[in-house]
């Protein structure tokens, strides 16, 4: 059931439209480019669906077309829709309709289209901007591999004036590509290193970089698809519950504050958790580790709450905000604990499928978590083989409160 202003409905049948065309006809784009100024744009070849009678100023042989990714619907004359795509007699005839047919969506037609132009001229390379849209068309038809090999050539190739409008952020898009295709292969260091180097993406590399142990060498599930969007959600939810503990607050009333919107990333914390597949324990692992330090945190306002009602004489107030404390305490130990068990695991997967600089993450992961657990033995038989590994100037490099915490620990 659907509600719908009465001004919407009628007793009877739309009208016929121009063409013997009804809503929802399926048409393609034959008539010239157009550029509009909202941006919107007609390129032959793109495909889309009739939506309605064109506005009573245009002709009566036009009809209203919706062509993605337009925002809006434009009146297209009946000369210039047709229900089969264009014919293609050249390899520039194909490239014209290519970008159409990625702007549409419609990538297996595009890559038709890519085909279509080799067999037409196989002597001449095809332009640039050919190999970054057959990227896009590969990677949503999960053809993962031929995206990335598809992307490096675009990348490795000035595209000039061919991307047209998308000149400028040409380079950026393409990488977008690549990194998702790399995602889909399970190459998260390679993911995480392209989104790095796109304007504006390197806080979210950062929250992504927990994700680039999550894949190393194990074999995908039946269906790979599933578990990148499961880290995509588990990424997604951390983040958010990062946002919540780290932000600015008002000084005055900072402990109660954070009292008051802890618990809220601890629960997005919680949530993440569950979305973790079961293929990639390092998921799992750096959450958690994320999540004890909620609790901490919010121990440690607790006490600090507590110490403030003692002084103000509010003595129930102090016994059960210091109680809470307490119970925050051990909720910290044991999502402590569980993180580095969760770090155990994946550090006893097969020197093959974890090798060195793989390694790295869960290392450290498993030394935070010791450090937290107060376990010396531990934490120093992590610190050695990130040292034997080479790896642990550059795990320690911009983390200045874990430098820190480790400097302590070495001399106690």
């Amino acid at each position: 059931i659907v509600e719908c202003h009465i001004d919407s409905l009628s007793g009877d049948p739309p009208p016929v439209l121009p063409g013997d065309y009804v809503v929802g006809d399926e048409v393609y784009y034959v008539g010239p480019p157009e550029t509009f100024d909202n941006g919107d744009r007609l390129m032959p070849g793109a495909r889309g669906r009739v939506v309605g009678p064109a506005a009573e100023e245009d002709p009566e042989d036009s009809v209203a077309v919706m062509l993605p990714p337009n925002n809006e619907s434009v009146d297209c004359y009946l000369n210039e829709l047709s229900s089969d795509p264009p014919e293609v007699e050249t390899a520039e005839g194909a490239y014209e309709q290519l970008a159409g047919a990625v702007a549409a969506g419609d990538f297996r037609r595009a890559l038709e289209l890519c085909d279509l132009a080799q067999e037409l001229d196989p002597d001449t390379q095809a332009p640039p901007f050919v190999y970054a849209m057959r990227a896009q068309a590969n990677l949503e038809c999960g053809h993962w591999e031929r995206a990335v090999r598809d992307a490096t050539t675009a990348l490795a190739t000035p595209l000039g004036e061919s991307l047209g409008g998308l000149r400028k952020a040409g380079s950026s898009w393409i990488r977008s590509v690549r990194a998702m295709a790399y995602a889909s292969l399970g190459q998260w260091r390679l993911s995480v290193d392209d989104i790095a180097q796109i304007p504006g993406g390197r806080d979210r590399s950062r929250r992504l970089s927990l994700l680039a142990e999550f894949r190393p060498g194990r074999a995908a599930t039946s269906d790979p698809s599933a578990d990148i969007k499961a880290v995509a959600v588990c990424a997604e939810k951390a983040s958010r519950a990062a946002r919540i503990v780290n932000r600015d607050r008002d000084e005055v009333e900072v402990f109660e504050s954070m009292l008051e919107e802890l618990p809220e990333a601890v629960q997005l914390y919680d949530e993440a958790i569950g979305e973790c597949p079961p293929s990639q324990p390092g998921c799992g692992a750096q959450i958690r580790l994320l999540r004890g330090q909620a609790f901490l945190l919010q121990s440690v306002t607790a006490k600090v709450m507590g110490s403030m009602m003692a002084q103000d004489s509010e003595r129930s107030g102090e016994r059960s905000v210091s109680e809470a404390a307490g119970q925050l305490l051990r909720k910290a130990r044991e999502t402590f604990q569980e993180a580095r068990d969760d770090f155990a695991a994946v550090l006893a997967m097969p020197q093959s499928l974890l090798p060195g600089s793989a390694r790295a993450k869960p290392l450290l992961g498993h030394l935070e978590s010791s450090l937290e657990l107060g376990d010396q033995a531990a934490a120093r038989a992590a610190l050695e083989q990130l040292r034997a590994l080479g790896l642990l100037q550059g795990v320690l490099d911009g983390r200045e409160e874990l430098r820190t915490a480790v400097r302590a620990f070495l001399t106690s």
